[in-house]
C-alpha cells in the first residue's frame, strides 16, 4: 500500500506542477498580449498626435506666410495712396524727397508684419 501510495502522491504531485506551469505559461501569454495591445494603442495615439501636431505647424506657417504677404501688399497700398493724395494735392512740392521716402516705405515698411513678428516672439 505504501508503494501504490507514494505513486499517487508522486501523480499528483506531477498533475498538480503540470497543472502550475500551464498557469504560468498562460499568465505569461495574456500578460504579453495585453501589453502588447495597451503599447499598440497609445504608439498609434502618440502617432496620430505627432502628425496633427506636424500638420497644425505646417498650416500656422504658411498662414504666417501668406499672412506677411498680404500685409506687404496693404501697406504698400495704403502707402502709395496716401503718394497719390499727396501729389494731387501738392504736386510739386519735396518731388526728392517723397521719392526717397517712396522708396525706404516700399522695401522697409510693414506695420502688420512688425506686429506678428513682435506677438509671435512673446
Amino acid at each position: 500500500m505504501t508503494a501504490s501510495r507514494v505513486e499517487k502522491k508522486s501523480g499528483d504531485t506531477m498533475k498538480s506542477f503540470l497543472s502550475s506551469f500551464a498557469l504560468l505559461i498562460a499568465g505569461f501569454m495574456f500578460t504579453g498580449v495585453i501589453g502588447n495591445s495597451i503599447t499598440n494603442r497609445y504608439q498609434e495615439k502618440s502617432a496620430r498626435l505627432a502628425l496633427q501636431l506636424t500638420f497644425n505647424q505646417n498650416n500656422i506657417q504658411n498662414s504666417m506666410i501668406y499672412f506677411q504677404q498680404i500685409s506687404t501688399l496693404v501697406d504698400r497700398r495704403l502707402f502709395l495712396m496716401r503718394q497719390l493724395q499727396t501729389y494731387y494735392q501738392k504736386p510739386d512740392k519735396n518731388t526728392d524727397y517723397n521719392k526717397l521716402v517712396g522708396d525706404y516705405n516700399q522695401v522697409w515698411l510693414c506695420i502688420n508684419c512688425i506686429l506678428a513678428a513682435t506677438w509671435l516672439q512673446t
